[in-house]
């Protein structure tokens, strides 16, 4: 299952609610030009392969 963030740009870190939704195998964060950081709880998601971010210019720490 992918799931896309696409120009949210209040956008600065992922739901802490996102590290429930198991079945996720890629996630693609496009163009949030505020966000900064991915959230601890992806560690939850085994399925995940793929995390694609681009132009997301404040990007701290994955």
């Amino acid at each position: 299952m992918k799931f896309d963030i696409k120009k949210c740009s209040n956008l600065t870190s992922l739901p802490k609610e996102l590290g429930t939704i198991t079945i996720l195998t890629w996630l693609d964060i496009s163009e949030c030009k505020n966000f900064i950081s991915l959230s601890k709880e992806l560690s939850n998601l085994t399925n995940l392969t793929r995390i694609d971010i681009i132009r997301c210019k404040n990007l701290i720490s994955l």
